[in-house]
């Protein structure tokens, strides 16, 4: 049986990684340092899914699983080496820490296929790994490893109230792989696709999914709600996300002609849907986290604000969005106390300056005033 490593058995690692992976028979190790779920993981060698379907909902049981503890760097990269597919979960913040035990097990890995990929919401996820694990230790990737990009999307959620280690997860997902950088034969999992061109896929789901979820998470904390779709109940964030759609749709069909613009919209649409299930429950503050990141040149929301403008197209709604984001303030998140800091003693716009990358004459500076 072919075995993977995952790096991370939160929610996306158990509800998205690791449910795919063993529906196609890997044999699957989870790395993680919550003491509690690696001794749950043992103990019980599988977790629940809840799926939720339109009008229901039905479990299916992930088994055959293991864990290790990140802290036995020894059995980490033991079991790194012995791999042929590794991946991870973590949250771009943490890819550093894994590298080192991924560099040291590839080390020990035989000259034979192996992929790693980082499944993590940012651009050239597996690329940056492979960077980092190449690092400064004089150390390159072998040819006979891979280090694939990709674009996955599936929204998970905690089930508190129910099983131990259950996750709920929406039916659908979307896990796309850059084939070109695969190494070996392609398999055929489910619910993977392998694609020549993965760019305008990644920036499809950087706009129209995170990007739209980020609208309704700051307009919505900014309007006092604390969940997803309860902010999409609010007829007034509807009117502005709906608005933020219809520019990024546009900016996205002018930047990647190839795709048509009525299966955009369709698109965007599902999206919206999506956020608007009750029974998500998605915390609003777990999708506004990190303000600063999504603020950036090339993020959800300044990179359609910015292709629109450049292509001389409709970008208010955007820039209402963006505004949203430089006043939101939560004392739990390292990112946004600096973010009101930097607001405090920089002012808004030489603030967005720095993260959009926007002259001083920029045309979005004016529309977010």
């Amino acid at each position: 049986m072919a075995r993977a490593v995952q790096f991370g058995a939160g929610n996306i690692g158990r509800g998205l990684v690791g449910y795919v992976l063993r529906r196609y028979g890997y044999d699957v190790t989870f790395v993680d340092v919550v003491d509690e779920v690696v001794a749950q993981l043992n103990a019980l060698g599988r977790y629940p899914v809840r799926i939720l379907t339109r009008d229901s909902e039905r479990v299916e049981t992930v088994d055959g699983v293991r864990a290790l503890h990140a802290a036995d760097v020894d059995a980490v990269t033991g079991a790194v080496a012995g791999a042929q597919l590794v991946t991870t979960a973590v949250g771009p913040g943490v890819l550093p820490a894994v590298a080192e035990p991924i560099r040291e097990g590839l080390r020990r890995h035989p000259a034979a296929a192996v992929n790693v990929i980082a499944c993590e919401n940012m651009t050239g996820n597996s690329t940056r790994l492979r960077a980092l694990v190449e690092g400064q230790a004089g150390w390159t990737v072998p040819a006979w490893a891979g280090f694939p990009d990709c674009v996955v999307d599936r929204i998970v959620t905690a089930s508190p109230g129910r099983p131990p280690l259950t996750v709920t997860v929406e039916e659908s997902f979307e896990f796309l792989v850059a084939r070109a950088a695969w190494v070996g034969e392609v398999p055929r999992i489910e619910g993977v696709a392998f694609v020549e061109d993965l760019e305008p896929y990644r920036v499809r789901k950087l706009w129209l999914v995170n990007g739209l979820h980020a609208a309704v998470a700051y307009l919505g904390a900014q309007r006092g709600h604390r969940v997803i779709d309860e902010a999409m109940q609010d007829s007034g964030i509807r009117r502005i996300v709906d608005g933020v759609a219809t520019e990024a749709v546009a900016a996205l069909q002018h930047r990647h002609p190839g795709f048509d613009r009525q299966e955009l919209i369709e698109y965007a649409g599902r999206s919206l849907t999506r956020f608007s299930d009750p029974r998500l429950r998605d915390p609003i503050a777990r999708v506004a986290r990190d303000p600063l990141r999504k603020l950036g040149a090339a993020e959800r929301l300044c990179g359609p604000a910015r292709a629109a403008i450049d292509a001389g197209l409709p970008a208010r709604h955007l820039a209402t969005v963006i505004a949203a984001v430089l006043q939101y303030r939560a004392p739990d998140d390292p990112s946004a106390v600096q973010l009101a800091q930097d607001v405090k003693r920089q002012g808004w716009r030489a603030v967005l300056m720095r993260t959009a990358e926007l002259p001083a004459d920029h045309p979005l500076l004016d529309l977010v005033a």
